[in-house]
This record gives structure tokens, sequence and C-alpha cells, in this order.
């Protein structure tokens, strides 16, 4: 009976190999060409929504300016969750959170991550704005003018040309006349 088998061991051992394989799961494998996708999930928090965030605001005010909450506790409905979370092909992963906690429907705090910046926080990021908006301006501004100089550059070389393929095709009439005939015999 063993003869039988001996033929049949490479392949059963291949097999048991192959299955271990697959029952490993291919993720941990890194296929080179392989798109993979950006997968967001979750409320997306905005900085500026959340900045506009204030104790005291009433629930409907809170889901206008941040959305329907990713969680209502069932247990606690005086808490809101808004959690993000994106997930990128490198790897990395960018999370969000933001806990609303109400009492008699209006806002008494809010903890997480994404928290409300301060006014000088929030200036700070907008001269910074302002700053490389002034600075891409500019460097449109110098590509326009280089452009418009090239441009310019350009119809002056073909305009160059042009008049002297016109002056080198023109003989004076004169010069026409005293060339002799080279083709006819006499």
């Amino acid at each position: 009976m063993s003869a039988i088998f001996k033929p049949i061991k490479p392949l059963l051992l291949g097999c048991a190999i192959t299955s271990a394989a697959l029952l490993a799961g291919c993720s941990s494998l890194k296929f080179p060409g392989v798109y993979r996708i950006t997968i967001f999930q979750g409320n997306f928090i905005e900085q500026e929504k959340v900045d506009q965030l204030k104790e005291g605001m009433n629930r409907r005010q809170v889901q206008f300016l941040l959305g329907t909450p990713l969680i209502v506790d069932t247990f606690n409905q005086d808490r809101w969750d808004y959690i993000y979370r994106a997930n990128y092909p490198d790897g990395s992963v960018k999370e969000a959170k933001l806990t609303v906690h109400f009492e008699n429907d209006k806002v008494v705090k809010f903890e997480g991550n994404a928290l409300p910046r301060s006014e000088e926080e929030i200036a700070a990021e907008k001269a910074e704005l302002d700053r490389a908006k002034q600075e891409y301006e500019d460097k449109v501004e110098q590509a326009r003018a280089l452009a418009e100089k090239r441009k310019a550059e350009a119809e002056n070389k073909s305009q160059d040309e042009k008049q002297k393929t016109s002056t080198s095709k023109k003989e004076p009439k004169d010069k026409r006349k005293l060339r002799p005939n080279r083709g006819a015999t006499r």
C-alpha cells in the first residue's frame, strides 16, 4: 500500500504548502503595481466647523454645524461621537475624534483630538494662508511675464526670418536681364 502513495507524497506536500499559504492570506504580500485606494470612514471633521462649536449650542445647531453624529449612545442620549478615519495607500492612518456632551439639550463640553482652536491659532493659520497665497500669486505673475517675453521673442524671430526670406527671394529686375541664358546654345 505504501508503494501506491509514494508518487503521491510530493503532490500532497505541495498541496499542503499551497493550502497553508492561502490560509495565511494574501494581505501580507505586497504585489507591485497593485492600485490601493484611500478609504475614508465616518464623519469628516472640518476644523473650520469645529472652531464654530461653542458651549451652550443646542442639538440642532450642533447637527447643522457638524452633521449627524456617527455614534449616538443608546444608553446615554446626551453624548454624540463624531469619528473620522482615513486609511491611505502608503499604510498611514489619520484619525480624528470629537465627543460632544449635552445637558438639558445644550452643549456643556466637548473632548477629543479635533477640538476648537483658539483665536490666536486661527489668526496664525490665516496669516500663513495669506502669505502662501501671495507667494503663489507672485509666482503666477512671474510665469505670465516670462511667457509673454518668450512669445514676443518668438514673434520677433519669425518676423526677422520672414524679412530675410522675402529679401533673398527677390532679385532686382536688372540682374535677371544680365544673367546669361545657360540652357540655350548659339
